[in-house]
């Protein structure tokens, strides 16, 4: 693994040189990924004036966006706050994760590994990630002055010795988490009037006495059809028209509507959404959910569990002053709100899918496959199907994730994960893990160059709504430094179409209308017609990239600091790896200069990197075969 300095020293710039620099720094100025720029502007100024030798870190200081709004002096060195990050998270990070397990358990005996997934979503995955910065950060620093623009990092971490409470802290947890047991009272009622008519329509696709039992169940999330479609696609549909039964599990929520990619919220009276095309085939599949109890009784029990639940975790974290841990100093008094979340619908989703689960008893060896099973009601499930002798192996969506860590892992007994890169992470966690399960339909290579310009897909995720911090996004920075490709690129010569991720439309079409230079096509079409339209493909680290591969088009990666030493960026060979949109349009100028088919050589050796010698994923039946070897293990 490459040393500290080494990770860092591509993306710092130094008048001086790194090694030097060091020894002469008097202070480091960090700057949180908020909008705290201006402060940190005048902090600047201050240290400078006063002959000091400042570092300054933080996202996008040594990109052309950052210096669109300031002229920083020469001399100051400069370093991308994503350079500190480490290649794998997996082994800086566990004792982290095992203070989680440990603090869930004394909260909510018997649901700390149901409930892990939820609480990292919704408390501790940012703030992870931000000490295992802050971990090398203070390491670069040494004797240096670190100074952190704002009094704490975001998400709540804090870089002092110990967290400090915020006043008041306790009497707003209580007053939250006895507001969260009305709401959740008021939501099971509500789901149970309006799931009166889903429960109907689930009647008939409910087993009777004279159908066969099925040994493959799906454990699909109600109203979200993009997480469950590979699933749906490439192993669902095959069997039902194979003639083989299979059953349905529908967890989340049992509300008509589909899922919001722009912010996850539900809308519209589609029933059954999640389940896509499989709605076409009526009776030939058993549909069955374990989302909530369905009997007033049942759902009344469910809320007293729920009640006295709630009121013990409370109770302790109030006792124990919240968050406790040495090697994350969380501050979880600033974090009530989502604290009192966790402790109430979190704690009603896991509880209702157990108490459902117990009384959907399935036959002896059946196999259990899952689109994800992380959230609450999804691992409660998936878990007590486990208890119970049955397989469970998750199908995860999309490839390139880059940390497995916190609300990525899975209880899954075995994991299909789309490329050996990310099997072999996991497997790293102590996970049964396999590649395959992936969409893939290889295309025939082109014979000669199409006639008028050049055509590049731009495939983004910058502005995704998981990267937001209190409105604000990070990657906003490296966004405008793409962006920038088109302003490198002859568009004569090259015509752009970008295609953003479903989950940062309204926001990369606003960043799109304001900058007046913007000359790219906005995408209209499916991924797989996008692909099929290009000459080549700009990508960001995302699944798209590897899809890519398929399509014998040259596949260029923007890389940012934070991913550049990780096994998916380096999978990319060094003549289709860019940081800056004019080191990018080299590169794709170099690509096409000769005017005839561009070699397909990088993208080769990325398919045996990613898919090993046959250089493309394994099929799903081989990924069935093994899922069954663990249903005779169990």
């Amino acid at each position: 693994m490459k040393s500290l300095l080494e990770r860092i020293r591509p993306y710092s710039s130094s008048f001086l040189g790194l090694d030097q620099s060091r020894s002469f720094l008097s202070d480091v100025l960090v700057v949180p990924p908020d909008q705290a720029v201006d402060e940190a502007m005048t902090r600047l100024n201050s240290l400078l004036q006063g002959g000091k030798k400042v570092a300054l870190i933080g996202y996008g200081v040594t990109t052309a966006a950052f210096e669109r709004r300031w002229q920083l002096p020469d001399e100051l060195l400069r370093i991308d706050l994503g350079a500190f990050s480490n290649p794998s998270n997996i082994d800086a990070s566990r004792q982290i994760r095992r203070g989680i397990h440990t603090w869930l358990e004394h909260l909510l005996p018997g649901l700390s590994r149901e409930l892990y997934g939820s609480a990292c979503q919704r408390l501790f995955q940012k703030a992870i990630e931000a000490q295992l910065f802050r971990q090398d950060l203070m390491k670069f620093a040494g004797k240096a002055k670190v100074h952190v623009v704002g009094s704490f990092w975001p998400w709540g971490l804090t870089w002092g010795a110990a967290a400090t409470k915020a006043p008041g802290w306790r009497v707003r947890l209580s007053l939250e988490i006895g507001a969260g047991l009305l709401i959740v009272g008021w939501r099971m009622l509500s789901h149970h009037w309006a799931r009166r008519s889903l429960v109907a329509r689930l009647e008939c696709g409910r087993k009777k006495p004279d159908q066969a039992h099925p040994h493959h169940w799906f454990l699909l999330h109600n109203e979200w059809y993009r997480l469950n479609s590979h699933l749906v696609r490439e192993l669902a549909l095959p069997k039902l028209r194979a003639g083989l039964p299979i059953g349905v599990l529908l967890c989340g929520d049992l509300v008509p509507g589909a899922r919001q990619e722009s912010d996850l919220k539900v809308a519209g009276s589609e029933l059954f959404s999640g389940i896509g095309e499989l709605k076409q085939e009526g009776n030939r599949l058993v549909l069955e959910q374990v989302a909530w109890p369905e009997t007033l009784p049942s759902l009344a029990a469910c809320y007293a569990l729920t009640c006295a639940a709630t009121v013990r975790a409370g109770w302790r974290a109030l006792c124990s002053s919240g968050w406790r841990s040495d090697s994350l100093p969380l501050d979880l008094s600033s974090m009530s709100h989502e604290l009192a979340k966790l402790l109430t619908i979190d704690v009603a989703r896991a509880l209702g899918a157990r108490q459902r689960a117990r009384s959907l008893p399935l036959p002896q060896g059946a196999v259990i496959f899952s689109s994800g099973s992380s959230s609450g009601g999804a691992c409660a499930a998936d878990l007590y199907y486990q208890s119970q002798g049955h397989a469970t192996v998750e199908f995860f969506h999309g490839a390139g994730a880059e940390d497995w860590i916190g609300a990525a892992e899975s209880p899954s007994r075995r994991r299909a994960v789309w490329t050996q890169v990310d099997a072999r992470s996991l497997q790293a966690l102590g996970q049964d893990s396999r590649a395959g399960g992936m969409p893939w339909s290889i295309q025939t290579p082109a014979q000669s160059p199409k006639a008028g310009p050049r055509r590049l897909l731009l495939a983004t995720n910058y502005l995704h709504r998981d990267y937001q911090d209190r409105g604000f996004f990070p990657y906003e920075y490296f966004a405008h430094e793409l962006l920038d490709l088109s302003i490198h690129l002859d568009p004569a010569q090259f015509q752009i179409r970008w295609r953003m991720h479903p989950a940062e439309t309204s926001r990369a079409r606003s960043l799109a209308q304001n900058r007046k230079d913007f000359r790219m096509m906005l995408s209209q079409t499916t991924l797989q017609e996008d692909l099929s339209w290009c000459d080549a493909v700009i990508s960001t680290m995302s699944s798209v990239a590897v899809e890519a591969l398929a399509y014998h088009v040259p596949v260029f990666l923007h890389v940012l600091p934070r991913f550049a030493a990780t096994a998916y960026a380096q999978a990319f060979g060094v003549e289709r790896r860019f940081f800056s949109a004019s080191e990018g349009a080299q590169k794709i100028l170099a690509c096409f200069s000769s005017g005839s088919i561009p070699s397909d050589e990088p993208e080769k050796s990325a398919r045996h990197q990613f898919f090993g010698p046959g250089a493309r994923p394994a099929d799903f039946e081989s990924i069935l075969r093994w899922a069954e070897s663990e249903s005779h293990e169990v």
